[in-house]
């Protein structure tokens, strides 16, 4: 009998934009990367890690959370160290290891798309498969602690997001390398981000289950504690608190609902999951009015 084809339905991805010049250094990245252990004696089918204007030395399979590459580059000094990790089972049923992919992490430098400068970022996604079996508040606890790390850097905005494998790619669709076949309407968000949301930095690329705000954008939205006080009214009149709200130091982190399986895409056959519809539309108003909003201008 012929096996069933592995399918990735759906990722949960993370990322953090960072400011050029503000990447992670060798020992934040070191022990965020450290925390993909979590995941178990996993070996990555691609890795590889360097410092800016060296060359990673070929791809090598690394097993997640092992700092045997990364030590010789620490020793080196404290300067940013580039790169990660990608896991997916040996045979694929669709061409590529994209969107079929169970594990896909980088901390990459500043690049270019559409002839324009591309903010560095930290990107971490996990399949819908490895992020139920190993645990929602697991996995989770390990994405606030990407945000926290980051936070001391700064970024002007991250977000998780929750979306099926062909519409986010591994989540490679918020990076500066994109899909000739992505979803148009990844095309539009992409190409406004970067002319106008990534450029000017105190905007958000759209509106995700999470969404991380940082100092900048938090001023357009009359500060820290005006919105937030306005977001916990909305939260608690929805449910005792129906949102999540991670604070740091220089930037907040609130979330549509607790649980990102609410936005979880179900099989064409059955209903789609029900949207956070009142937390969204108060987060749109919010953003909208205050210019917080990706658009161009």
């Amino acid at each position: 009998m012929e096996r069933e084809p592995y399918r990735v339905e759906y990722h949960v991805v993370a990322n953090v934009y960072l400011q050029p010049g503000h990447e992670l250094s060798g020992p934040d990245f070191a022990r965020l990367w450290s925390t993909t252990s979590v995941f178990g004696k996993q070996r990555s089918v691609a890795g590889a890690f360097w410092h800016a204007g060296s060359n990673s030395g070929g791809q090598r399979r690394i097993e997640l959370g092992s700092l045997e590459h990364v030590q010789p580059l620490l020793e080196r000094g404290p300067q940013p160290i580039f790169g990660g990790g990608t896991c997916s089972k040996a045979k694929l049923a669709r061409s590529g290891t994209t969107l079929d992919c169970d594990f896909y992490y980088a901390h990459g430098g500043a690049s270019r798309s559409y002839g324009v400068d591309t903010l560095p970022d930290l990107l971490f996604t996990v399949s819908g498969q490895w992020f139920e079996n190993t645990g929602p508040e697991t996995v989770l606890e390990m994405m606030r602690l990407h945000f926290e790390i980051a936070d001391k850097y700064a970024p002007p905005y991250g977000l998780i997001d929750v979306s099926p494998a062909h519409d986010c790619y591994a989540g490679m669709v918020y990076g500066p390398t994109f899909f000739g076949n992505a979803p148009l309407h990844r095309h539009v968000e992409d190409i406004n981000w970067v002319f106008s949301g990534a450029k000017k930095r105190d905007r958000v690329r759209g509106i995700y289950w999470g969404n991380y705000f940082g100092p900048a954008i938090l001023g357009r939205l009359g500060g820290r504690d005006h919105f937030l006080t306005g977001f916990r009214q909305q939260a608690t009149l929805h449910g005792d608190m129906s949102a999540r709200i991670w604070e740091f130091t220089n930037g907040v982190f609130v979330s549509l609902s607790l649980d990102p399986l609410d936005l979880k895409p179900n099989p064409p056959d059955k209903a789609p999951p029900p949207l956070k519809a009142p937390m969204l539309a108060w987060l749109v108003c919010e953003l909208g009015s205050r210019g917080a909003l990706c658009a161009w201008g």
